[in-house]
């Protein structure tokens, strides 16, 4: 049986004011379930509009409380594996680069992987141009050493992904402190969540390519 992982991001690596950056991922052998879950939520919720007379992008930073417990609420009713890795990096500008990016992911990605297991991921589009994919994907086949079916999308273009997004809201608002209402939603569908820093992650990382 194939697992698919949604991964989200929330926060960002060069931005100094998120102290946090969080990837989160959503596993699952029924991904066709996952699908309607934002759409439920979005007909049962009433939902604020922006300037222009839309309603803002539906992710968790632009959303209600109400529509970000109606979100993460259905979610942990399914049956869904959910893995998180949280970066503390205080104020440092960390470059977005292929390989910082890649080091989180993998990260990531080795907590929700058993090996010899048949994985597709898709994950929220991280890098605009087709040279900085190609690079992030053969840093992460190269670190987990295991096939890999990798997958950039839009999270406007899969709901899977969405669901993704407020995931990785609820878990690095818990960890820094700010809301932790959101994460009890899906504490119970919580398999691996961790923290480390980035000074930590990046010491890792040369250490194993020291052998």
């Amino acid at each position: 049986m194939t697992v698919h992982i949604y991964v989200d991001e929330s926060g960002s690596l060069p931005d100094p004011y998120n102290t946090v950056f969080t990837l989160a991922a959503i596993g699952t052998e029924k991904p066709q379930s996952l699908r309607w879950i934002i759409k439920r939520v979005k007909r049962r919720v009433p939902q604020q509009k922006s300037k222009s007379g839309r309603p803002p992008e539906f992710k968790f930073y632009n959303t209600t409380t109400p529509i970000r417990a109606a979100v993460l609420s259905e979610l942990a009713k399914e049956d869904v594996a959910i893995c998180a890795l949280s970066v503390f990096k205080g104020s440092q500008r960390i470059l977005h680069t292929p390989e910082n990016y890649g080091l989180v992911l993998s990260g990531l990605l080795l907590m929700c992987l058993n090996q010899g297991e048949s994985a597709e991921l898709v994950v929220d589009m991280p890098f605009n141009t087709v040279k900085d994919r190609a690079a992030l994907t053969a840093f992460i086949q190269n670190q987990l050493e295991m096939p890999l079916v990798l997958q950039y999308v839009s999270s406007q273009t899969s709901p899977q992904v969405q669901l993704a997004d407020f995931v990785a809201g609820a878990v690095r608002t818990y960890h820094s402190g700010m809301d932790p209402i959101f994460y009890g939603f899906i504490r119970s569908r919580i398999v691996r969540d961790e923290r480390t820093s980035w000074k930590e992650l990046k010491r890792e990382w040369h250490r194993q390519v020291r052998g």
